[in-house]
């Protein structure tokens, strides 16, 4: 069996959603998968306060070796947004996952300037959702500005805005893009063809999506078996090296 290394995942609840988001579920999900280890984030931090949902995955972090621990700020509390980055940085927080859309705020938004400024200065990774065409562009425009040597993992591209990640990924080699939506006929093919398979990043935005539907789009794709292990798990690890 491959390894796999699952970039995004979370756990919790998820406001008006019928999901089994729980901690008990996504677990359950990697263990029946093969899945070695998960970039995972508590839904705590994105509906309700990020400190606590935070401080609620780093304590699953330690207590589960296949969570690996992804923090969270909300831009719009503004207040004690930038402290927070140095204190997870300083527990070990290697990822931090934003939320815009969920939370109602633009990624020009001044806060979230501020935060990425303050994020250029450590040795960090971001996760940004990017659904809907000018959505990539508007991300690569604000990382260029303000954290232009940040690695940052694209998530949530389908077939309607796959050629401005194409174009995206080759005005910067520091983004990636994750797979779960990417279900388009050789959508996998078309990017590795265009940049390189090792801008793809397997990531199956379980519990909320079938883990399987992520999983088959690299098992059915033409990849080779050692480009398949590379989107499965070895570029997830080179985007944390």
């Amino acid at each position: 069996m491959p390894e796999i290394f699952d970039a995004v995942t979370s756990f919790g609840s998820y406001p008006g959603k019928p999901v089994d988001w729980s901690l008990e579920t996504l677990l359950g999900i990697l263990r029946d998968n093969g899945v070695s280890r998960a970039l995972s984030i508590s839904l705590k931090g994105v509906y309700y306060d990020f400190e606590e949902g935070n401080d609620e995955t780093l304590e699953v972090s330690r207590r589960h070796d296949a969570i690996v621990p992804v923090a969270t700020i909300d831009p719009r509390r503004h207040l004690g947004c930038i402290e927070e980055i140095g204190r997870r940085v300083a527990q070990g927080f290697r990822v931090f996952r934003f939320f815009p859309a969920d939370q109602g705020w633009p990624v020009g938004f001044l806060p979230f300037r501020n935060l990425l400024q303050e994020l250029a200065q450590h040795d960090v990774r971001l996760i940004l959702p990017v659904s809907g065409n000018g959505a990539i562009t508007a991300v690569l425009d604000v990382l260029d500005q303000y954290a232009p040597a940040v690695p940052a993992l694209l998530i949530g591209v389908n077939y309607s805005n796959l050629a401005e990640l194409i174009a995206a990924l080759k005005a910067s080699d520091r983004l990636y893009t994750d797979v779960h939506l990417l279900d388009s006929p050789n959508a996998l093919e078309i990017i590795a063809d265009a940049v390189g398979v090792e801008r793809i990043i397997f990531g199956s935005n379980s519990p909320g999506r079938e883990f399987n539907s992520a999983l088959n789009v690299v098992t059915y794709s033409t990849l080779s078996e050692a480009d398949e292990q590379k989107v499965l798990a070895g570029n997830v690890e080179a985007f944390l090296s």
